[in-house]
Formats: structure tokens, C-alpha cells, sequence
């Protein structure tokens, strides 16, 4: 597929269009104008309970942990720990709380061909488990939390959910947007 239109090479090697586009931008287009926004509640806006409002994100967490500092007695010149010998892996952990402190239950990411369940086994009742290779978020992994997600918030048209989240690539696929769209009509 090729563009029409050149896209400057700053574009791609920094992701960002630089401050003399826009003004270019903004003397081509007079009917736009550059304004603060104002505040605006969004429950009011979108019509939301509070505890329908939900932001997600997730985070990397490490399967083994890296002591910290020790007390010990002045003078002592060598002090000792006990730790795991292994590298430990990283593991995704994907949580949406409300705007009133309350979650649904968290969505786990092993960097793993294949999942197994007993990755979970203990964990938090209603967590969910998958596994892909680099353990990171994808669009196929959101997608499959996606649905985690309507499951445990069961949103409807007469139940609207507002869901916050961050820009990351794989949170604004076309399936996803399809997926939440269909939920609400």
C-alpha cells in the first residue's frame, strides 16, 4: 500500500509531527482554532454510573524477586543474602478497577507457547490465564481480555461502560473496537 501524500521522514523516525506542521497545518485550515478545553464531567457526558467507569493497564511483573538493602551491624563488611540463583521471567498482569475501587479479576500473560492452566491454580478467583510467546500485551491477547472484560462488567446498551486506557498499539485494533461496538448496540 502506498500514501499519496509524503510523510516527512522526522515522522517515523520520531512518531511525532514536529510544532512547524501544525502551524503549517493550522494557517491552511482558518476554520480551525487552537482553545483550552473546558472540563467536563464524564459521567455526565457519557452518561455513566461511577462504578462503570474503568481504566485498565497493565504491567510486567518478575517471577523472582531482587532483595533490597538489609539492616545490619556497623562494622560488618560483608553481608550475605539468600537469593534464587535463576533469571526469573517477566509476567504480564492486565487489571481494570472502577472509578469507585472496585476490579474485576486480573488477566495474566505468560511468555509461553502454550498455556496451562496450573499457572493459575491459587491465584485470584475469576482470573484468566494465556500464554504468548514474548509474554507482552497483542492485539489478539487484548482482544481475549476484551471479552474477559464485557464478561465480568456485563455492559449492554441500557448498562453503558466508559473504559480508559492507554495508547498502545495493541489496544486500538479494528477487532476490538468492532467487539465493544457490537456489545453496545
Amino acid at each position: 500500500m502506498t500514501l499519496s501524500k509524503r510523510i516527512p521522514k522526522s515522522w517515523k523516525s520520531l512518531q511525532i509531527a514536529r510544532k512547524q506542521w501544525l502551524r503549517g497545518f493550522m494557517l491552511r485550515r482558518n476554520e480551525l482554532s487552537l482553545r483550552n478545553p473546558e472540563a467536563t464531567d464524564v459521567r455526565l457526558r457519557h452518561k455513566c454510573q461511577q462504578q462503570n467507569i474503568y481504566n485498565v493497564d497493565e504491567t510486567g511483573l518478575t517471577t523472582v524477586q531482587k532483595p533490597v538493602k538489609v539492616i545490619v551491624k556497623k562494622g560488618d563488611k560483608q553481608v550475605g543474602r539468600i537469593t534464587s540463583a535463576e533469571r526469573g521471567t517477566f509476567v504480564t498482569v492486565c487489571c481494570a478497577v472502577n472509578a469507585i475501587g472496585n476490579s474485576i479479576p486480573p488477566f495474566f500473560i505468560f511468555p509461553r507457547v502454550h498455556f496451562k492452566g496450573s499457572l493459575i491454580n491459587g491465584g485470584p478467583p475469576g482470573c484468566v490465564g494465556v500464554g504468548n510467546p514474548s509474554g507482552w500485551m497483542t492485539v489478539a491477547t487484548f482482544l481475549e481480555w476484551m471479552k474477559h472484560f464485557i464478561q465480568n462488567v456485563k455492559c449492554s446498551p441500557a448498562n453503558p461502560v466508559l473504559l480508559f486506557l492507554d495508547n498502545h498499539e495493541s489496544h486500538v485494533s479494528i477487532v476490538c473496537l468492532d467487539l465493544a461496538k457490537k456489545k453496545m448496540a
